[in-house]
């Protein structure tokens, strides 16, 4: 995973995905969790992680999808 950063929301997307993932506030086809984050100065920022199209979740079953099944 790679993370962009944009001012108070954070993108955490695949690596080498079969697509290039819309992190610019546009809607991304992998429809990613979004989770709301409390910034130190009191402000609320954002964690929106991606999905993988390619099924890499469904081979690494120690891992839990965010926002959805194991």
């Amino acid at each position: 995973m790679k993370a962009v950063t944009v001012p108070q929301t954070v993108h955490v997307e695949p690596v080498n995905d079969l697509i290039a993932h819309i992190t610019d506030g546009e809607d991304c086809p992998c429809g990613p969790a979004v989770e709301p984050v409390p910034d130190g100065d009191g402000a609320m920022g954002w964690l929106v992680i991606h999905h993988s199209l390619d099924g890499r979740e469904q081979r690494e079953p120690h891992r839990q999808r965010p926002g959805g099944n194991q």
